[in-house]
């Protein structure tokens, strides 16, 4: 393992899984759609999420570990640590997957620092940049 991880590629890839896995979830009868999806699908995008991104990220360091990062698509809390990228001016946190379009699945982001001016955005990995670990504050 490289000492170094490229955040956006490991995201893409999540989003590749999760495009790739998606019929035969839908196919078993697993809820896909964000506002519906149950444990099932959690599990599954937080499994991939884990293994492309959080696992191999904490095997280039002894200071984080998977545990210490929020878990996607429940509120962030304080002290704990997530993915962070650029968009525009402002600094955004992965705070999920969800399907979109065609079954095209996109980053479900949410700016970082309390009371932002700025909603949740809808987007692929290379519309974002500078990313990196960033451990949470109050919100």
């Amino acid at each position: 393992m490289s000492d170094q991880i490229d955040l956006q590629r490991q995201l893409v890839l999540v989003l590749r899984a999760l495009e790739a896995v998606l019929p035969y979830a839908e196919e078993a009868g697993i809820v896909t759609d964000y506002e519906s999806a149950y444990d099932e699908w959690e599990d599954i995008v937080q499994a991939f999420y884990s293994s492309f991104v959080l696992l191999p990220l904490c095997d280039t360091t002894t200071r984080l570990s998977p545990h210490m990062f929020h878990r996607l698509g429940f509120e962030f809390e304080a002290k704990k640590y997530a993915i962070v990228a650029a968009y525009g001016q402002h600094t955004f946190a992965v705070f999920d997957f969800i399907k979109g379009a065609n079954n095209r699945m996109l980053l479900v982001l949410r700016p970082v620092g309390a009371k932002s001016e700025v909603s949740d955005l809808l987007v692929l990995p290379e519309d974002c940049e500078n990313f990196g670990v960033e451990a949470l504050t109050a919100f």
